[in-house]
């Protein structure tokens, strides 16, 4: 489903849509939700319209020399022995899972990363690495922007360096933040941006969505919509979590009656 398509939220939608067709768009967005309710679909139905109202194919598989994104990383983490502090080594994993499940919240991402029971972070590195990337002229002569998920794990020292280009940044430039907890944003980065608060998602739509996606009856769809509490990633992580339990007792009463079988021979 193209990112234009996105679930709800139409007086948002149209509100950026307004600023994009009045040249009114921000330097710095920052969308502040829930997990799970929307807000990288927004952000990224944004850039669609932004750079192509929306037929530009290679927005939504995420892959635009001119739209660039991080988020955080574990550089503890390894795999064979190799320190994985390279966020371009990530990026096959992020790309898969947005274009999966949009309505991820840390603990999937992390998930993704292989770096569970980690906590990841934005790094002085990384911040660098953004200002030298926006520093260069784009590909296509237009805009560039970075889409930053989770700005709350930059630490003092990474939010410092990126200040001023948030507060002075190149005609052309724009930042995109997601943020699920911006209370632990720093002040003076909260200042530079416009808010965007993402409400949950009308539980209708969700019901609709889970209908499609997952061919649920409208009764059954309807009651993990209530369960969600608005957010679409919490209704995605019930239903997998019903289906993984629901596998595991399958393959336990299978395993069970085999046992039995093998000992009602032996007698």
């Amino acid at each position: 489903m193209p990112f234009s398509e996105i679930l709800g939220h139409t007086d948002i939608i149209a509100n950026l849509r307004n600023m994009v067709d009045s040249d009114r768009m921000p330097h710095a967005l920052l969308f502040t939700e829930k997990p799970g309710c929307g807000a990288l679909s927004l952000a990224l139905a944004t850039l669609e319209y932004m750079f192509s109202r929306g037929k530009d194919h290679r927005i939504s598989r995420l892959v635009h020399p001119d739209i660039h994104f991080t988020f955080p990383i574990n550089v503890s983490s390894t795999i064979g022995g190799d320190k994985r502090g390279d966020l371009e080594q990530f990026y096959p994993a992020w790309r898969q899972l947005v274009l999966e499940n949009p309505y991820f919240g840390e603990e999937e991402l992390y998930k993704a990363f292989g770096i569970e029971n980690r906590l990841g972070t934005i790094s002085v590195a990384e911040a660098a690495s953004i200002i030298r990337k926006l520093s260069l002229s784009s590909y296509e002569g237009g805009a560039k922007v970075m889409l930053i998920m989770f700005p709350e794990r930059m630490n003092l020292e990474t939010a410092n360096k990126l200040l001023k280009n948030l507060e002075e940044p190149q005609n052309g430039t724009y930042y995109f933040l997601i943020s699920h907890n911006p209370g632990k944003i720093i002040t003076t980065i909260l200042s530079r941006c416009r808010i965007v608060e993402v409400p949950p998602i009308e539980h209708g739509v969700i019901a609709d969505e889970l209908a499609r996606l997952k061919g649920l009856d409208p009764q059954e769809a309807g009651f993990w919509a209530k369960c969600s509490g608005g957010s679409m990633g919490k209704a995605l992580d019930l239903i997998a979590r019903e289906e993984e339990q629901s596998e595991n007792y399958t393959v336990f009463m299978s395993l069970l009656t085999k046992a039995l079988d093998r000992y009602l021979v032996s007698l």
